[in-house]
């Protein structure tokens, strides 16, 4: 009998050596599969995030293009500029044509209305606040588009300084 358990010894040991390794294996595997889904939904995120928020600048720059020398109150002085709210009232551009009217924009970016176009144009891109993505975590991100959009807010700034001209007629 005791040659027997000398014999089924080893091939246990062994055993449970190979299933702790095959384990070990499998949690690893599966660590970095999910690790990997993290991150790439994260970078979705991220890009979706981004995306939104050039579509409220956006908003916001056809916005300006109207109410020159006036910041946004609210987010219907948003929609109600927008050309999809009201069809033919305004020329199509590639802008216009580029942003969908989706009010789900309002649940991820945030747009200071407290503000004036003044206290926006004087803002930069590392203390920029007037349109931010809801995530906090999100925020900072390409500061060379909230400079391209800056020039644009002085621009409506100046514009909305300068005398009007003459009147067709």
């Amino acid at each position: 009998m005791d040659e027997f358990k000398d014999t089924k010894a080893p091939f246990v040991q062994f055993s449970l050596r190979f299933m702790v390794i095959a384990l070990l294996l499998f949690a690893a595997f599966w660590g970095v599969a999910v690790t990997v889904y993290v991150k790439l939904s994260m970078h979705e995120q991220l890009k979706q995030a981004l995306i939104d928020r050039k579509k409220v600048e956006c908003l916001v720059l056809l916005y300006l293009e109207n109410h020159p020398g006036e910041w946004p109150r609210s987010w219907d002085d948003l929609w109600n500029n927008h050309p999809k709210y009201h069809p033919g009232q305004f020329t199509p551009s590639a802008i216009t044509d580029m942003i969908a009217f989706d009010k789900n924009l309002e649940k991820h970016v945030f747009v200071d209305f407290n503000l004036t176009l003044e206290e926006v144009a004087n803002q930069t891109p590392s203390n920029f606040t007037a349109i931010q993505t809801a995530n906090p975590n999100w925020r900072d991100q390409q500061p060379e588009f909230i400079d391209e959009f800056l020039r644009y807010v002085r621009a409506s700034q100046k514009k909305s300084h300068e005398p009007p001209g003459p009147e067709p007629q």
